[in-house]
């Protein structure tokens, strides 16, 4: 629908303008605006600049905090707290971080990590020497039940972490506890999760760090661990693809979570019919936004993604080259289907947005 594809590319572009003035060079947008004008100098950068009052709708409401993902993947606050904080750790080894990084996605909430559950396992990050002794802990990981057991030292925290009001789990999505899993009983159940997931890292380890890595294999393996379907696959295949993107895991097609899906109910006027169905309409969405059609239709959006993704390697030094691509990627796209659905759908319905068109 070309009316829904002219709102989508306009919203990539407030992505990666908000990207840069958010996170990359937090309160100055000139120069994402002074490059934008360069690159296309008919059009007024001033359409994707007067988005900033929905913008802001967006970050304050259905984007707020930790349930927003810039443009490029791993600048989310999620995926940035595994690079600046749980891949550069000191005193971990390879697969104890990447046990680590899988069983992040038990909770995802990254207070809870930062103040509970990795100073546990690496003393270097117990900056407040919650956890006694001066041994080295990484090792802990590689037993997960013994690590996570009610009644153990993370247990304890968390439960004390909860009773000063602090979260257990991002809001970003729900984690579905069973009856009986509330209340007082929440952090036992937030714990059993985390040994669930760290089982997962365990598991798959050897092949998420081999050339047989792919996505395909990794999926397999990830949704045969119960309770883990296309969403949750695609959020730890997301995140091993930023983890070691020399093994492309996603160069070619990615996992569609459910929030995609709906996007796809805008775009194509249908959703569902499987999985095969649902990558065919990402794999189909993705060839007409690279197309030499579309960047016709919109020049800027290209050359955009390639300076944004330069300036934001080189203010984390931490992440990967790999991970902030020059180009537009699919499971980019996939991920940023998840933020226009919620654009979309909470903020701009009436979809005011588009190149060309300023919003006041």
């Amino acid at each position: 629908k070309p009316r829904e594809l002219a709102h989508l590319l306009q919203f990539l572009l407030c992505q990666l303008r908000w990207q840069y003035g958010v996170v990359v060079a937090p309160g100055d947008f000139a120069p994402f605006d002074a490059r934008m004008k360069a690159v296309d100098p008919a059009q007024d950068p001033g359409d994707v600049a007067s988005c900033a009052p929905l913008m802001k709708r967006f970050l304050a409401g259905p984007a707020l905090g930790d349930r927003w993902v810039p443009f490029h993947t791993v600048t989310c606050e999620q995926e940035l707290f595994l690079m600046r904080e749980l891949r550069t750790a000191p005193d971990l080894d390879d697969k104890e971080k990447f046990v680590l990084a899988t069983c992040f996605s038990a909770s995802r909430w990254c207070p809870l990590w930062r103040d509970v559950v990795l100073p546990y396992f690496s003393k270097a990050r117990d900056v407040q020497s919650r956890y006694p002794g001066n041994e080295r802990r990484g090792a802990r990981c590689l037993d997960p039940d013994a690590a996570f057991k009610e009644g153990g030292a993370i247990h304890a925290a968390a439960t004390a972490f909860k009773a000063d009001g602090g979260k257990l789990h991002t809001r970003a999505f729900n984690s579905y506890p069973q009856r009986g899993d509330g209340g007082e009983n929440y952090p036992g159940y937030i714990c059993r999760r985390h040994a669930h997931f760290a089982k997962m890292g365990l598991s798959a380890y050897d092949l998420a760090t081999s050339k047989q890595a792919s996505m395909r294999a990794l999926d397999k393996l990830y949704r045969s661990f119960d309770r883990v379907g296309p969403t949750m696959s695609k959020v730890l295949l997301v995140t091993n693809h930023l983890w070691r993107p020399d093994l492309n895991i996603l160069g070619e097609s990615c996992e569609v979570g459910d929030g995609a899906d709906e996007a796809f109910l805008y775009l194509f006027g249908a959703r569902g019919g499987g999985d095969a169905v649902r990558k065919k309409r990402l794999e189909a969405l993705f060839e007409t936004i690279t197309s030499d059609r579309v960047h016709a239709l919109e020049p800027r959006l290209k050359p955009m993604v390639a300076w944004v993704a330069e300036r934001t390697r080189a203010k984390f030094g931490c992440i990967p080259a790999g991970a902030v691509a020059d180009s537009f990627t699919i499971y980019d796209l996939q991920v940023q289907l998840c933020e226009w659905r919620k654009f979309r759908k909470s903020v701009d319905a009436r979809r005011s947005i588009r190149r060309g068109s300023f919003v006041y």
